[in-house]
């Protein structure tokens, strides 16, 4: 083996100084140097992943998630996913680690509180954009493809 440490070196020797990202937050263009790398997340080219909300937007954001914590408690127990109706029991063990089941779900535009659910059903409103449209349309599918099986 030539140099174990050739990754390492490599990831550090690499300048970023010059790119300009568009933060998916603000919209603002801003230089890398104002985005945060994600923790140790290297992509297979050896370059660092460079999270999309810009370091002001990312503080915002946890701001917001921090006063929503405190003026909207954790669920009391025996309470269900409204989405999944799944048990914290349930959920625990998809969390990979995670001991939190359920998360806070918000407005993205409002910063609004919406409810407590869990990990994997706040991941899909994401990917759905919180758009009903698309959850319907997704839904349609799914029935569409149980009926025809």
């Amino acid at each position: 083996m030539e140099n174990q440490y050739e990754l390492f070196e490599s990831v550090k020797s690499i300048d970023t100084s010059k790119e300009i990202r568009t933060c998916i937050k603000c919209n603002e263009e801003k230089p890398i140097e104002y985005f945060v790398n994600q923790a140790g997340s290297i992509k297979k080219n050896g370059t660092l992943i460079i999270q999309r909300v810009c370091k002001k937007c990312r503080w915002r954001l946890d701001r917001d998630t921090r006063l929503l914590r405190k003026t909207h408690p954790y669920p009391a127990e025996g309470y269900v996913c409204p989405i999944c109706l799944k048990t914290p029991e349930q959920i625990i063990p998809e969390t990979n680690g995670n001991t939190s089941p359920f998360c806070i779900d918000h407005d993205h535009n409002t910063g609004a509180f919406k409810g407590w659910i869990c990990a994997k059903c706040n991941s899909a409103l994401g990917f759905f954009e919180d758009n009903a449209n698309y959850v319907r349309r997704a839904s349609e599918y799914l029935e569409e493809y149980e009926k025809s099986t």
